[in-house]
C-alpha cells in the first residue's frame, strides 16, 4: 500500500466517505481536520453556510494551520488575500474546487 492510500485511510475511515478520484470531499477532510484539532469539541455537522470563524470556533492561528493543511494536502495555493473571504463552508468548498479544476487542467 503506497503512502497516498495510507494517508487517505487515516483522513477518511469510511471508504464510503472518498470522493471518485480518491481525494476526500472537502467536508470529509474539514471534519477529520477539526477531530484532529478541537478533539473536545462536540461533533458537527456541516452544512453549507455554516460560518468558519463562529460556528466552528476558528481563530487565527486556527485558520492559518487550515489553510497550510489544506494547501499541503490539495497540492494547491490558497491566496492570502481570498481567505479573508472565506466565511462559510460552501465558501470554502468553491474556491478549493476552482482552484483544483485550474491546477487539474
Amino acid at each position: 500500500m503506497d503512502l497516498f492510500h495510507f494517508t487517505m485511510q487515516q483522513l477518511a475511515p469510511y471508504p464510503a466517505l472518498l470522493s471518485e478520484g480518491g481525494i476526500p470531499p472537502i467536508r470529509t477532510y474539514l471534519l477529520n481536520w477539526l477531530r484532529r484539532h478541537q478533539p473536545l469539541a462536540e461533533p458537527r455537522i456541516l452544512c453549507d453556510n455554516t460560518d468558519l470563524s463562529h460556528d466552528l470556533n476558528l481563530k487565527s492561528g486556527d485558520w492559518a494551520r487550515l489553510v497550510m493543511d489544506l494547501e499541503d494536502f490539495y497540492g494547491i495555493p490558497i491566496l492570502q488575500e481570498v481567505v479573508s473571504f472565506l466565511h462559510t463552508v460552501r465558501d470554502l468548498e468553491a474556491y478549493l474546487q476552482y482552484q483544483l479544476s485550474k491546477f487539474a487542467a
